[in-house]
C-alpha cells in the first residue's frame, strides 16, 4: 500500500492524464456506451489514493460514472481511522457533486 501511496504522490498528474486518455478512448470507441466504475472496499486505500481517485474524478469524461463503496465498523480503533477516512472522502466527493447511499445491513 505504501508503495501505491509514494507513486501516486510524485506522478499524480501523469498517472491522471494517462487514465484520462485511457476513458476517452474508450468513450471514442463505444460512442453509444454508458460506463460504470466500481471502487469497492475503498477503505483499505491510504490518503494518496482517494486524493487521486477525487481528483481524478473532477476531469472523468460525462459517459463515465463511479460508484465507491466504503465499510466501516464501530468497534475498534482502526474503525475509527476508517471513519474519519469515509468522512474525508464523502465531503470531498460531495463538494464534486457526488450523492452518498448508505446502505446497512438487515439481520432478521
Amino acid at each position: 500500500m505504501m508503495l501505491a501511496d509514494s507513486y501516486v504522490n510524485e506522478h499524480k498528474t501523469e498517472a491522471i492524464f494517462t487514465y484520462i486518455d485511457i476513458f476517452n478512448s474508450l468513450q471514442a470507441e463505444f460512442k453509444d456506451r454508458t460506463f460504470i466504475l466500481i471502487f469497492d472496499q475503498f477503505e483499505t486505500v491510504g490518503k494518496a489514493s482517494i486524493d487521486f481517485l477525487i481528483d481524478f474524478l473532477k476531469y472523468m469524461p460525462e459517459r463515465f460514472h463511479a460508484i465507491i463503496s466504503f465499510s466501516y465498523g464501530e468497534s475498534s480503533s482502526q474503525d475509527t481511522v476508517a471513519k474519519s477516512m469515509y468522512e474525508y472522502v464523502t465531503n470531498h466527493l460531495q463538494n464534486e457533486g457526488a450523492r452518498a447511499l448508505k446502505i446497512t445491513q438487515y439481520h432478521k
